[in-house]
């Protein structure tokens, strides 16, 4: 369980941290988030990623895949949202989710298939 927070902070701190260094403002209803917040949000989040790692303890190469597995799992389920309401990120829209999302999906089965084979 560790493994699956350590992805999950980690995916939140590195979207903050993105979001920081290229100063990509994030209006809600009418409240503009400060660039400052997110600063703090990616240390947070880093930390707890970094912890939720230490309590582990060292990873094998099942944890490590379990890690990738939980990031692609990750990935896929905004792609999916992405491509299922028509919005366009770095250029990529339409069939170019499509594409990711197939890539994202063929990962998975094989880090599912690894994880599963002593």
């Amino acid at each position: 369980m560790y493994i699956i927070n350590a992805a999950v902070f980690s995916v939140v701190a590195l979207i903050h941290g993105w979001r920081a260094v290229a100063n990509t403002p994030v209006v809600i209803d009418s409240f503009a988030m400060p660039l400052w917040l997110s600063a703090v949000a990616f240390f947070v989040a880093g930390l707890l990623a970094f912890f939720n790692g230490r309590v582990h303890g060292p990873f094998t190469k099942k944890d490590t895949a379990l890690f990738v597995l939980t990031l692609f799992v990750i990935d896929m389920c905004a792609v999916l949202f992405y491509w299922s309401y028509g919005l366009s990120f770095w250029g990529v829209s339409g069939m170019g989710y499509a594409l990711v999302a197939v890539f994202d999906a063929v990962v998975i089965a094989l880090l599912i298939r690894y994880r599963m084979h002593d």
